[in-house]
């Protein structure tokens, strides 16, 4: 696993009486966690249709099985962008299946008296105008259900539903045909992104305070904020040599251990801190660290 980056913040970023601090970027893992898998494979399929409502609604069965096909095309393209992480490859080499099932497809074609918006009705000053004819909008839902089925976890990791609709006023140069494309695309395209968002690990900041409470810890601080860490760090081991019992210094080394993504030495730095100094910053260290190497055991596919 790479070890997180940092990014240098003046306080001039914060709201006035903001310490200084230091900006470390972290990946959390995915709401679906398939973490430490690359290789995934894909299977849409409709849910099963009870012969009756196959003879009764042919119409709904023939939608959801379209859907069901523009929904895996759809998904298939988002995982195969760059950002998402992911490669789709046959069931046979993947590390987690993705089942997907088109739980419900629906196109409702609703009529409402009035005017179409941006238009105006009949005047009451003219009672004889004829109203305008029903307004006429196409509504539309799509729903879906996520099983991920990963090798190395050895069992099935989530069940999860997605969901997505719009509605399309067919104005007279809109055909029906037309809407209903429009509308599928649309739908089948919000649930793909939902579904590979949810999937994928993301970045974030944590802006870690420093410790600038002793007078003579500032010019380290000021190097640290500004990109310095290595002569930071020289000048603090320097510092905390001839200063033992400067619970700053010790806070301070653990942030940048923090920063280069030793994890053990900074909960270490943290504890000394709070055990010279009963302060809520170093409090704040212990438990920060503690959630983050939580979110890297999830990202490694192991138990937190």
């Amino acid at each position: 696993m790479r070890s997180p980056s940092f990014l240098a913040i003046s306080c001039l970023l914060f709201a006035t009486g903001c310490g200084p601090r230091l900006g470390i970027v972290r990946t959390r893992p995915a709401p679906v966690n398939l973490s430490p898998a690359r290789d995934v494979s894909v299977e849409v399929q409709a849910r099963s249709i009870a012969p009756a409502e196959a003879l009764l609604v042919p119409l709904k069965a023939a939608g959801l099985i379209a859907a069901t096909g523009t929904l895996d095309g759809e998904l298939r393209q988002q995982l195969s962008r760059s950002q998402s992480k992911f490669r789709v490859v046959a069931p046979e080499g993947a590390q987690c299946r993705l089942g997907v099932t088109v739980t419900d497809w629906s196109q409702d074609v609703v009529e409402q008296q009035g005017a179409r918006p941006g238009t105006h009705g009949a005047s009451s000053a003219n009672p004889n105008t004829p109203p305008p004819p029903p307004r006429r909008e196409l509504r539309a839902e799509l729903v879906s259900v996520l099983n991920a089925t990963c090798a190395h976890r050895g069992q099935q990791v989530t069940t999860r539903e997605f969901r997505a609709s719009r509605s399309l006023d067919l104005s007279p140069s809109v055909t029906l045909l037309d809407a209903q494309s429009r509308v599928l695309e649309e739908v089948t395209q919000e649930v793909a992104r939902d579904i590979s968002s949810a999937i994928t690990p993301t970045e974030y900041a944590d802006y870690v305070l420093l410790d600038d409470g002793e007078k003579g810890l500032e010019p380290m601080v000021r190097r640290i904020q500004d990109g310095q860490l290595a002569v930071a760090r020289t000048d603090l081991e320097a510092y905390l040599s001839a200063n033992p019992q400067s619970a700053g210094a010790h806070y301070n080394l653990g942030v940048l251990d923090e920063a280069g993504g030793d994890l053990e030495a900074a909960r270490t730095r943290y504890a000394q801190a709070r055990s010279l100094q009963a302060k809520d910053l170093y409090a704040q260290g212990i438990e920060r660290v503690a959630r983050v190497l939580g979110e890297q055991a999830a990202l490694a596919g192991q138990a937190p």
